[in-house]
């Protein structure tokens, strides 16, 4: 049974939701597409770690007491308030949700929008750290000098290594290697909740419809349409792609002159 609606802060939308995004929510017609839950979200599972109990479809109170010992990614990540918990892969892949029974009075002073951020960020804190290290660019191919290693030889590499030097005091403050990528959104209930996703598909925040929170909602159909939401998220993702900096690839051009000269002494010394 729901516990009876309380007033809502008004929120404010982040900036980079797309205005088809803020247009204003209607309650009166049907959704985007059928809320369901992926394969087996809702099918009760064997007592696992510590004699844990059978899987619930919403967050228990004694579901509660398991995170207070033991805990590991495998029971879903809480917020600190344990409104919520969500349950993800280690390839930042959100598998279900969980709301609290009773999240309305859970969420009176502590947003639902706040709930879903805190556990997001534990997501990412466990498995983005780290998994996406930045490449290097593939090295130039080698060009040895011509003819046998004499002073000829060092008097070009030497005016080729200044040129690259004096290229790199040139740059000044110029941008490193480094991802490039866009924000995908996804929503369900005629934008009751937008799902937002950083660059690499990991989950960043859950906006939620104040609105919408206010008409006659269960946990468990919270829980379906932010699945449904983060589903719509996921299709619209595109892989970030790497744009090396200046400075790294004129780091490589002095590599390559370093393997060129080691190459040149395969042509002989000249005496």
């Amino acid at each position: 049974m729901n516990n009876p609606s309380t007033p809502k802060q008004r929120l404010e939308w982040p900036h980079h939701i797309t205005d088809d995004i803020l247009a204003p929510p209607r309650y009166d017609s049907p959704q985007e597409e059928p809320m369901y839950d992926d394969e087996e979200a809702h099918a009760p599972t064997a007592a696992g770690i510590g004699g844990r109990p059978a899987q619930q479809d919403s967050v228990t109170a004694d579901d509660e007491k398991s995170f207070t010992s033991a805990w590991s990614p495998e029971l879903g990540f809480p917020d600190p308030e344990r409104v919520i918990r969500v349950w993800a892969d280690p390839d930042l892949t959100v598998r279900k949700v969980r709301l609290s029974l009773n999240w309305r009075k859970k969420t009176e002073k502590y947003s639902l929008d706040q709930a879903f951020a805190a556990a997001f960020m534990l997501i990412n804190a466990t498995y983005l750290t780290d998994r996406y290290p930045l490449p290097e660019p593939d090295p130039l191919p080698v060009e040895p000098f011509q003819g046998p290693v004499g002073w000829h030889v060092f008097a070009q590499m030497t005016k080729e290594r200044d040129r690259i030097q004096a290229a790199i005091d040139e740059l000044g403050d110029v941008p490193p290697t480094r991802w490039v990528g866009a924000q995908s959104t996804g929503s369900a209930c005629q934008n009751g909740v937008v799902i937002v996703l950083g660059i690499f598909g990991q989950p960043v925040a859950a906006n939620f419809d104040p609105d919408w929170l206010d008409t006659d909602l269960s946990s468990r159909e919270i829980d379906r349409a932010v699945m449904t939401a983060y589903r719509q998220a996921r299709k619209a993702h595109q892989p970030p792609t790497v744009v090396f900096g200046e400075r790294e690839l004129l780091a490589r051009e002095h590599d390559r002159l370093s393997r060129n000269l080691l190459a040149s002494f395969r042509n002989g010394v000249r005496p």
